[in-house]
């Protein structure tokens, strides 16, 4: 067997090819994980041979993916400044903590990112260092603040944000006692820090209720906006994701963003609809049992009413027109700014603040909404009803002529002698 780089390039006996691949896929490995230790500030490698490398700092998986433990423990200090608290929330490329920040002597959420180890993670830290450039120049009361972006110790970036504790728009609006007037005035919190974000050539591209928070300040509800990792500025070329790739929530996706397409402002105005549709329903307008179908039906079902389908709370009669149009297929059928739609659901505010509403129906367990572009359909009798009837009352008119005499009845004497006269021309 001829080497070359670790791959099997010669004809190996039936007998032998699982055991000879496995060996090989275990040293390119080991390889992978020398490669990363000595790359590594602080590793300590003697040399490249698999009984030198520290036993806890590597994990081999039968293959070149390559993962040391990332968790923070608690207590442990971060850069010299952030001691850990405890562990918030994980994801897939990133790990959030509560942090301590020792020198301002204030709360913190640590993002740390955790790189997936697929051979990507350039990319996925690139993606990360743009959200904290991105974030770092945003500066508005409904987006979340930046502290601090750095790397740690051991080599992977870090974002520390202002600590957030209050829940997520996703449990806000289950509650049945928030008003109409309150949940628009959360979804226009919303869109005021989109809107700062589009005047500043930075599109979101994943809005959604999981990523945004609502703390109390002062007695009052202040919604933050949460999680640029997928934000793309306006007016940079250069992607980091490749042309035709699509990254986002598929419950939340506008069209144009399930195809692969580009994007702009106003496939956060798609999102924006669909968010005020949950925040009203309680269902997404478009939910297919997978994700790509339901990326499908962004693209190919009709836009849904919202009048017609069950409400959680009275809605303003705008308010129905304000979200078919944000979530039109076609983006120039859309709001053309993230204002717009503001002055739209400011509309629909003072509506629901004086009571003009449509109406209200109880939630039904339903996934889809009604077909929509549909004409009610009528409620009357059918035609075979009508029929029955006209014979029924023929028929009990007959009878009742039989009975008075008017008209004999077919079984009877007079009736067959009558029927029997010659007929006079």
């Amino acid at each position: 067997m001829a080497r070359n780089d670790g791959d099997i390039t010669t004809p190996i006996p039936r007998t032998q090819r699982v055991s000879v691949a496995d060996r090989v896929r275990v040293r390119r490995g080991v390889e992978a994980a020398v490669a990363s230790a000595e790359n590594a500030p602080h590793a300590r490698v003697a040399a490249r041979v698999e009984g030198q490398l520290p036993a806890e700092r590597m994990q081999v998986h039968t293959g070149v993916q390559v993962r040391p433990r990332l968790g923070l423990k608690r207590g442990s200090v971060v850069g010299g400044t952030y001691r850990i608290v405890d562990r918030i929330a994980r994801g897939g490329t990133a790990i959030v903590y509560r942090a301590w920040h020792i020198t301002m002597a204030r709360e913190v959420a640590l993002k740390v990112l955790t790189p997936p180890g697929t051979g990507r993670e350039e990319q996925f830290e690139a993606r990360f260092l743009r959200e904290a450039r991105t974030l770092a120049a945003l500066a508005h009361p409904n987006i979340v603040e930046v502290v601090d972006f750095g790397r740690l110790e051991d080599g992977r970036c870090y974002l520390a944000m202002e600590y957030l504790d209050g829940p997520r728009l996703t449990d806000l609006f289950r509650d049945p006692d928030v008003s109409t007037a309150d949940r628009l005035d959360v979804i226009l919190q919303v869109v005021e820090g989109i809107q700062h974000a589009h005047a500043r050539g930075v599109v979101h591209r994943d809005v959604k209720l999981s990523n945004a928070m609502v703390v109390l300040r002062n007695g009052q509800r202040l919604v933050k906006v949460l999680d640029f990792g997928l934000a793309k500025l306006i007016e940079d070329e250069q992607e980091l994701t490749q042309h035709g790739v699509t990254m986002g929530s598929p419950h939340f996706m506008s069209p144009e963003q399930a195809r692969g397409q580009d994007l702009d402002a106003r496939t956060d105005i798609y999102s924006l609809g669909v968010l005020t549709w949950v925040a009203f329903t309680g269902e997404f307008p478009f939910a297919g049992p997978t994700a790509t179908a339901t990326m499908v039906q962004h693209c190919v079902e009709p836009v849904p009413w919202l009048s017609r389908v069950p409400t959680l709370v009275p809605i303003p009669g705008s308010l129905c027109e304000t979200v078919r149009r944000c979530l039109a297929k076609d983006p120039d059928e859309r709001f053309p700014t993230a204002r717009a739609l503001a002055d739209a659901l400011q509309v629909a505010r003072t509506e629901a603040r004086q009571g003009q509403h449509v109406g209200i129906t109880t939630p039904l367990a339903t996934l889809l909404p009604p077909p929509a572009n549909t004409a009610p359909r009528a409620h009357g009798p059918s035609t075979l009803r009508l029929a029955l009837l006209a014979w029924l009352l023929v028929g009990t008119a007959c009878l009742w002529w039989q009975d008075q005499g008017v008209v004999p009845p077919p079984w009877t004497v007079a009736s067959q002698e009558r029927a029997a006269r010659p007929r006079r021309n």
